[in-house]
């Protein structure tokens, strides 16, 4: 996994004993991180970044190639995100914000800074010819909502869509993500939200990648 930052508030992770996780310190090198036994590792994520105007930055972190002895070994890790609810105003905090140091951000509510994260990340995907993305080549996107594909398997047979956002909440967070792809320089065809859509694939070679956001 690239390098990256987390784009909610907190990610708290179980991760057992093999290497492979790794911070960007401050001196500009990565460094290993090995949890100890019985204990949580905790990242900051960028809506704290936000909240407290860099005060606390979010942890850039990647997972290498797990090696032990120079062979490859299996790596077990289990990670809550915590990104607060899709209404909530993400403001630098005033204890914050000094004569010196002026808020750096604008406020934002918690939906609309994840749609924007999101919406960079699929924008910049790397994933054309070229190792070019969309933004590069100015590709045209399509989005579609699959809302309705969210279901918890853990017990039984029987699919629970109860965790899935009903469509007063999961709409707009869809259109937002649209706008935001938008705004960025996109050009964005969309289906309609709730409708029963059917939409044909074709492949140019072998493997279809599916963002799961």
């Amino acid at each position: 996994m690239g390098a990256h930052t987390d784009y909610g508030i907190v990610t708290v992770l179980w991760a057992d004993q093999v290497p492979g996780l790794e911070i960007h310190g401050v001196d500009g090198e990565w460094h290993p991180v090995r949890p100890a036994d019985g204990a949580l590792l905790v990242n900051l994520g960028d809506a704290i970044a936000r909240w407290t105007n860099e005060e606390w930055i979010s942890t850039l972190h990647r997972v290498a190639a797990p090696r032990v002895s120079g062979a490859l070994v299996p790596r077990r890790s289990a990670a809550y995100f915590h990104d607060g609810n899709v209404d909530a105003l993400i403001e630098c905090l005033p204890s914050c914000v000094t004569a010196d140091n002026p808020a750096r951000y604008a406020p934002v509510s918690v939906g609309d800074h994840l749609a924007a994260k999101l919406a960079g990340k699929l924008w910049g995907l790397r994933i054309l010819d070229g190792e070019k993305s969309c933004s590069d080549v100015g590709a045209p996107l399509l989005v579609i909502s699959q809302f309705t594909l969210y279901a918890d398997l853990a017990k039984g047979r029987r699919p629970s869509w109860s965790a899935a956002a009903p469509g007063p909440v999961a709409e707009p967070l869809v259109s937002a993500v649209i706008q935001a792809l938008r705004d960025g320089g996109a050009r964005v065809q969309t289906g309609v939200f709730g409708a029963d859509m059917k939409v044909s694939l074709v492949n140019d070679g072998p493997v279809t990648i599916i963002v799961d956001l």
